[in-house]
């Protein structure tokens, strides 16, 4: 008996254009990532029916869904589709606003068991429930989605007529030398900013949508946009803070990417920093300066996050 290795698996994913149905021949795109969790989860019930001799009656099946994360190293033109899906919003003209158009994938994990063997783990209607993004100093950059979909299947062999494009070979993106353009911005702030981390999360806040007569979701909702994160800077004078006190908006922006028109600028056109920590650690220490933020619609942009790619 051969088991499945995990270094073996290939994910690969298709937009659907309705909700929960596969388009007919997919033609998948293999997607690059380093870990997942994407499952076929089930929903029981414990029976509460009171018996004489004390033991459990049944155990209902009343749920089923899709869920589970994916993570991966951020390299250009990867992830362009799940941006879009997080975003609810297609680019335009290489640019890609924050709106409320959901867009669906299904997505196909592949084991390989054996003797040539595959198994199919296939999840439809999925949508990005939520990304997170991390910079840290002297690090591959970080990226991570969770997903939320209608419900999945199992199989032993491809869709009839599928077919799978490579993922691109696009270098993995590195804090050292493919971030530039790093500003925070406003009325106040004119240093310029030297970070040890960034860490910057979105979510969609998906809801399900069950309904009577089905285990499976009628639907997958959407709720309030909403961009948060957290930052380590370099203290070198009271700025940052008194932005906290005076409740000012700044801007903060960066650009990652390893080559000339294969970059992205990630814009957060207006954000409130909260809750700033300075403290001295201890001996031989940098003194650092901790801020939490929230980002918040900007009028000028119309958004809370702007993505705009094929940046020089």
């Amino acid at each position: 008996m051969a088991f499945s290795d995990a270094s073996n698996t290939r994910l690969a994913i298709i937009a659907e254009t309705v909700a929960g149905t596969t388009p007919a021949t997919p033609a998948f795109q293999n997607l690059r990532f380093k870990s997942e969790s994407l499952n076929r989860t089930f929903e029981h019930k414990t029976s509460d029916e009171i018996r004489p001799d004390g033991n459990v009656t049944d155990q209902a099946l009343v749920g089923e869904m899709a869920s589970g994360s994916i993570s991966a190293e951020p390299s250009y033109g990867t992830f362009d589709d799940f941006y879009e899906g997080l975003m609810q919003s297609p680019f335009a003209s290489n640019v890609l606003k924050n709106g409320v158009m959901q867009k669906s994938f299904t997505i196909e994990k592949t084991f390989g068991v054996g003797s040539g063997s595959e198994a199919y783990h296939r999840f439809v209607g999925c949508q990005i429930g939520s990304m997170s993004f991390g910079l840290t100093s002297k690090e591959i950059s970080d990226l991570s989605f969770e997903l939320m979909g209608l419900g999945g299947a199992q199989d032993d062999a491809i869709i009839t007529g599928s077919t799978y494009t490579a993922a691109n070979t696009k270098p993995v993106l590195n804090t050292s030398s493919h971030v530039s353009g790093l500003s925070l911005t406003g009325t106040g702030v004119t240093e310029g900013l030297h970070l040890k981390s960034l860490n910057m999360s979105i979510t969609n806040n998906l809801r399900e949508q069950a309904e009577v007569g089905s285990r499976t979701l009628a639907g997958i909702g959407s709720g309030r946009f909403e961009l948060s994160g957290s930052t380590t800077i370099y203290f070198e004078n009271n700025e940052a803070i008194d932005t906290v006190a005076a409740e000012t908006a700044l801007a903060l922006s960066f650009t990652i990417g390893a080559a000339a028109n294969e970059k992205c600028t990630f814009l957060i056109p207006k954000l409130k920093l909260t809750n700033p920590r300075v403290v001295a650690g201890g001996n031989g220490q940098d003194v650092m300066a901790e801020f939490d933020f929230m980002g918040l619609y900007d009028n000028t942009e119309a958004c809370t996050l702007k993505i705009t790619r094929a940046v020089a």
